[in-house]
């Protein structure tokens, strides 16, 4: 039992931060989407429009990026903290040379949404968020760059101070701003803030505390190598991301073509899974770095599987929590964002979809964040990718648009894409720890 707490104790050091870090960000989002319901329910549709076409591409390149959370804790873990800042710079310099084609897809939203029959009363509303939004994208991928070194190393301490201050920002900047520029106003202000946020975790990798590793205080030329290295671990990982994060974002716009109310709902349970998703996604990266880090330090495979137990039993006891959580609030949240009683009769029937999914859900993300931390990258991009697009997607675009189920068939398509994957991922950890 001392065994099993003692293990508990170092992945929640590590995930603890992180989830305060995630439901920041969430929060945020949150904001934005309770402030844009004020302007009205056009607005809040497109802002969730507008989120997904962002989110499908930004974060495949977070995708990309955090792989160096897993090289960081393998060299932490066998004390090489010399080669640290080298790989850290690499995976930065990577990450703004992604963010240059990014910075063109946004400039030609209003086309593209237009191309893909975004209803037409949305288009000029989510293409003034993404101008004002698109500004701060060198500032968020620096931070993620940086953020992921401090995951890699278990100090997740700034992440989080640096996130807490962000959402404190986010508040007054919404309000200030979205008076002057409308729904405008809340993208300037999310760029903002992302300028804030890398500022302050670049300054914290200053400190004496992180001075020795010399993220960014000494500047290198990593070798073609270690690029090539970097990308081989990081590419698959970011269409990974991508294939998940897209048939979320494609779910918004598929909606968008059938009603604003549909996609305001749907924005609106987005919002809360994307939040509990959060606890998910923590005791994920932590997985990474504890992974890496026993790697690193020689640990037995006996040790690494009794690890990955503890975390995947505790994971199955939250998700259970929190999806029982969300089925007390389900009726009441949606008034938070919007008054209009279709939106809020949407959200109910979605709601009852993501209850069903928690678990699921919860279990295949740490397995992802597992899979990591062995460098195992490539397979899950495989069948991820079928797993999502082809049992999930698919099914869904259906179901919501040739059969008419609107928000529930887009729903029971994300919650088959979901279900495959945690059975895949499954069977990809089980061959792992048998070699």
């Amino acid at each position: 039992m001392n065994a099993v707490l003692n293990e508990i104790k170092k992945i929640m050091r590590i995930a603890g931060p992180i989830v305060t870090a995630q439901i920041c960000i969430i929060l945020m989002e949150v904001t934005d989407g309770v402030m844009s319901g004020i302007l009205g329910p056009l607005e809040l549709g497109a802002l969730g429009t507008a989120g997904s076409f962002i989110y499908i591409v930004l974060l495949s390149i977070f995708g990309v990026q955090m792989v160096v959370s897993s090289v960081v804790a393998r060299l932490n873990g066998a004390k090489d903290i010399a080669s640290i800042g080298m790989f850290v710079q690499a995976m930065i310099v990577i990450g703004m040379v992604m963010g240059v084609p990014l910075m063109l897809y946004l400039n030609q939203a209003g086309t593209i949404l237009e191309a893909v029959n975004v209803a037409p009363e949305l288009i000029p509303l989510a293409e003034a968020y993404i101008y004002a939004r698109q500004w701060g994208v060198p500032a968020i991928i620096l931070f993620s760059g940086v953020r992921y070194f401090f995951e890699g190393i278990g100090k997740t301490g700034p992440i989080m101070t640096v996130l807490i201050v962000a959402t404190l920002c986010n508040i007054p900047l919404n309000f200030f701003l979205m008076k002057t520029f409308g729904i405008g106003g809340i993208g300037y202000a999310t760029a903002i803030v992302e300028w804030i946020m890398a500022l302050g975790i670049v300054a914290i990798t200053f400190s004496a505390k992180y001075r020795a590793y010399a993220v960014l205080s000494k500047l290198y030329r990593p070798t073609k190598a270690q690029y090539v290295s970097l990308l081989r671990l990081g590419l698959p990982s970011g269409v990974m991301r991508f294939v998940e994060v897209g048939v979320f974002a494609l779910s918004g716009l598929i909606l968008s073509t059938i009603s604003a109310e549909q996609v305001a709902a749907h924005q609106i349970v987005l919002n809360i899974a994307a939040l509990v998703f959060m606890f998910y996604l923590g005791t994920s990266a932590a997985m990474t770095s504890r992974i890496g880090y026993l790697i690193g330090n020689g640990a037995s495979k006996a040790q690494q599987v009794f690890s990955i137990k503890v975390s995947l039993v505790g994971i199955v006891c939250v998700s259970s929590v929190l999806a029982f959580s969300i089925w007390i609030f389900m009726d009441k949240i949606p008034l938070l964002y919007s008054s209009d009683s279709s939106v809020i009769a949407l959200c109910r029937v979605a709601f009852l979809w993501v209850i069903f999914l928690q678990v699921f859900d919860a279990v295949q993300a740490v397995i992802a964040g597992i899979l990591t931390g062995y460098k195992d990258t490539f397979a899950p991009m495989i069948y991820t990718t079928i797993a999502h697009w082809g049992f999930g997607f698919v099914p869904g675009y259906m179901l919501a648009i040739i059969y008419g189920w609107g928000i529930t068939g887009v729903w029971v398509g994300l919650c088959s894409g979901i279900l495959v994957t945690m059975v895949c991922h499954v069977v990809r950890l089980r061959m792992i720890l048998l070699r």
